[in-house]
């Protein structure tokens, strides 16, 4: 039971902390941007991420329902599940894509690799997450996110402590509504990510209704993560108009700092390419055996797609999609209401 817990902690992490929270640009968009205390939002966030992940699990794992469209499906009846799945699909494959985008914009900012040559290796490296299906995800997970916590807790530690800023810049003011509503905001749409693979991994582990506290347990660490990375970036001179703010935040720091933060920084981005590829490829397949040509396809698309600016990625297109992850809150509250869950 406690290696179930484990599990999910370590898989609803590795999910959230994508390459938009692992490189501080959602942190720095959705947080630091509005001005006044960024903690409470960002505590709001996390208790939605809480909430929302342990009332996913426990439902899939009481009604048996291991699969997206049919835990949907339950939630909300087939039409609404049938609106919400292809949406849901098409974001998968945009998460996908912001990941190649993402893991080439590190690979040029550290290496001087060319970006989209970057993107091609990354394509490399995730074909096996893709064949082996929720089994490779837990496993990725399980290894790479250790050391992508380990790795954001030491550069935001040093980081903070090398800083030119001042305690000033830490306001205590009361967060304004906009500031409320970014974090929910941000909640909701990496919500559209985690369910589905929750869903699928509880399937996979079939370990009984504890595990669902690894959510609460995952909430927790998202929340002292993001308080480190959000102190690190508003001590850093130029980070905050960085596209990849934490990668500038701990530029000059040291060149062992740097190459540490580049380390956990991929590991981000492939545990959630990880769940997000395998997701987005199974909506892409719609039933239909996977083939080395529709894996050839479904990879040469995403490629081409990832030609765009990763921070196009996490300020226009992510936020869209939390209109779907709010949906699909409300249906669980109102589902669970019915069930007297």
């Amino acid at each position: 039971m406690r290696d179930g817990k484990i599990k999910t902690t370590f898989l609803y992490t590795g999910t959230m902390i994508g390459a938009g929270f692992a490189s501080g640009s959602e942190i720095a968009i959705y947080f630091l941007r509005h001005g006044g205390n960024f903690v409470i939002p960002l505590l709001l966030s996390c208790m939605i991420f809480a909430v929302f992940g342990k009332l996913t699990m426990n439902i899939a794992i009481k009604s048996r329902k291991f699969s997206y469209e049919s835990f949907m499906d339950l939630v909300v009846g087939k039409w609404a599940s049938k609106a919400i799945c292809f949406f849901t699909g098409i974001f998968f494959f945009i998460l996908f894509t912001a990941m190649i985008s993402a893991f080439g914009t590190m690979m040029r900012g550290v290496f001087g690799i060319n970006k989209n040559l970057g993107g091609i290796l990354f394509l490399f490296i995730c074909v096996p997450v893709l064949l082996k299906g929720a089994d490779g995800v837990i496993k990725a997970n399980c290894v790479l996110v250790p050391v992508l916590v380990a790795g954001i807790i030491i550069c935001s530690a040093v980081s903070f402590g090398a800083g030119q800023g001042s305690p000033d810049c830490l306001s205590l003011a009361m967060p304004k509504r906009g500031a409320l509503l970014s974090g929910a905001s941000f909640a909701f749409y990496n919500m559209v990510s985690c369910v589905p693979v929750l869903i699928e991994c509880a399937g996979d582990m079939r370990e009984g209704k504890n595990i669902s506290s690894g959510c609460v347990i995952a909430a927790a660490l998202i929340f002292c993560l993001g308080v480190m990375m959000g102190t690190a970036i508003l001590f850093s001179q130029t980070a905050l108009s960085s596209e990849i703010p934490m990668l500038s935040a701990v530029r000059d720091l040291s060149k062992v700092i740097y190459l540490v933060y580049a380390l956990s920084f991929t590991a981000s981005v492939y545990t959630t390419a990880a769940g997000n590829g395998f997701c987005a490829f199974e909506w892409f397949l719609a039933g239909k055996k996977s083939t080395l040509l529709r894996i050839c396809i479904f990879l040469s698309a995403a490629y081409v797609l990832s030609f765009l600016s990763f921070s196009i990625f996490v300020e226009n297109m992510y936020s869209v999609f939390s209109l779907v992850g709010l949906a699909e809150f409300i249906s669980l509250l109102f589902y669970c209401g019915k069930q007297k869950l």
